[in-house]
């Protein structure tokens, strides 16, 4: 017949403490693989949304431009021009 060791309470709660520890331990490592996990995701999505709204949002300023261009050309007027240049220079960015 063995007799189990009489651990201290000291003992007791530094155990306990390095089983919480190893715990979350184990959860920070789940939440980091997580983390990466979604990173990883934004990133796609981030290329995707560039490749799809970029390629409309230059349209669009292309788009602008041409208004701005033609409007310049029927009501010639300081504004209208530079409007016309600034429209123009946001379609070539």
């Amino acid at each position: 017949m063995s007799l189990d060791p009489v651990l201290l309470p000291e003992e007791e709660e530094l155990a306990r403490l390095k089983a919480r520890l190893s715990d979350l331990e184990e959860e920070l490592a789940d939440e980091e693989l997580n983390l990466v996990t979604l990173r990883r995701q934004l990133a796609e999505f981030e290329l995707r949304y560039l490749a799809v709204v970029g390629r409309r949002m230059a349209e669009l300023d292309r788009i602008e431009a041409e208004i701005a261009a033609v409007l310049a050309l029927l009501r010639p007027s300081s504004q209208a021009n530079e409007e016309a240049e600034q429209t123009s220079h946001r379609a070539q960015e």
